[in-house]
């Protein structure tokens, strides 16, 4: 009856490891692809997940172990816990690289934006006055004096308009 217990806990260990395998294994693939950043985090939440309960499987195994068999399970966890270190490592580096490209461009981006407003202030100064409204005062009927805006009127067009 222990042997067989002890098997099954085993056999749960062993499934947990293949779990966390996997899931290192779809990470990998999603970091080598270049997918995103949202992409990525939310297999390695299934990877954590997957993770916890290897460590979880770990500890229901081991307490049916002596001593001998604990040191030899201690290793072979030891094994999958480098793997798992290993490659949130490499999980981390991917994230840091990304958030560095997305800092380069925006930099490269504000750097491209005051060159084209520099540009443009250039252009507007090449232009002069004919960006400006010219105003003109004229009198109206009771003589109170108005302001036009229209840079195509002329003083002598406004009094004509007055009184016609």
């Amino acid at each position: 009856m222990d042997k067989e217990i002890k098997n099954k806990a085993k056999n749960a260990r062993r499934g947990a490891k293949g779990s966390l395998t996997r899931a290192i294994n779809v990470t990998n693939e999603l970091i080598e692809a270049s997918r995103s950043k949202s992409e990525v985090k939310q297999v390695v939440e299934e990877l954590r997940r997957a993770h916890e309960g290897l460590a979880m499987k770990r500890e229901e195994f081991s307490m049916l172990l002596d001593d001998e068999e604990f040191e030899e399970a201690e290793k072979w966890m030891h094994v999958c816990a480098s793997e798992y270190v290993a490659f949130t490592m490499r999980y981390h580096d991917y994230i840091k690289k990304i958030e560095e490209d997305k800092s380069k461009q925006n930099v490269s981006d504000s750097v491209v934006g005051e060159s084209s407003a520099e540009n443009n202030e250039e252009s507007n100064d090449s232009q002069g006055s004919n960006n400006l409204i010219e105003q003109s005062t004229v009198s109206n009927e009771n003589n109170h004096p108005s302001t036009m805006q229209n840079p195509d009127t002329t003083q002598s067009e406004f009094s004509q308009a007055l009184y016609c």
